[in-house]
C-alpha cells in the first residue's frame, strides 16, 4: 500500500504517525541523522555506557552502605529491646 501523502506534493504533512512509516525506521533515521560518522555514534555511546556504570556503581555503593547502616540499627533495636525486657 503506497500513503498518498508520502508520494504527493503535501510531503511537508507526512506525519510520523502514518502506517506506511515503520517506528523502527522512524527511529533509525532519527538516531542516524544525530551523529557524522559511525565513530562519532560509537564514541558518543562509548561515554554514555561510562556515565551509566559510574551511576550504577555509585548507586550499588550507597545500597551497600545502607544494607551496612539497616544492619547496625537493627542490632542496636535489638539491644534496646533487651533492655527494656530486663527492666
Amino acid at each position: 500500500m503506497v500513503c498518498t501523502l508520502a508520494s504527493s506534493n503535501l510531503r511537508d504533512l507526512h506525519s510520523n504517525t502514518c502506517p506506511c512509516m515503520p517506528q523502527a525506521l522512524l527511529a533509525k533515521q532519527g538516531r542516524s541523522a544525530q551523529f557524522n560518522s559511525a565513530a562519532d555514534r560509537d564514541a558518543y555511546l562509548r561515554g554514555e555506557v561510562s556515565q551509566l556504570e559510574e551511576a550504577r556503581a555509585k548507586l550499588v555503593g550507597t545500597r551497600t552502605e545502607l544494607q551496612a547502616e539497616a544492619q547496625s540499627l537493627n542490632g542496636e533495636l535489638m539491644d534496646i529491646s533487651q533492655v527494656s525486657m530486663k527492666t
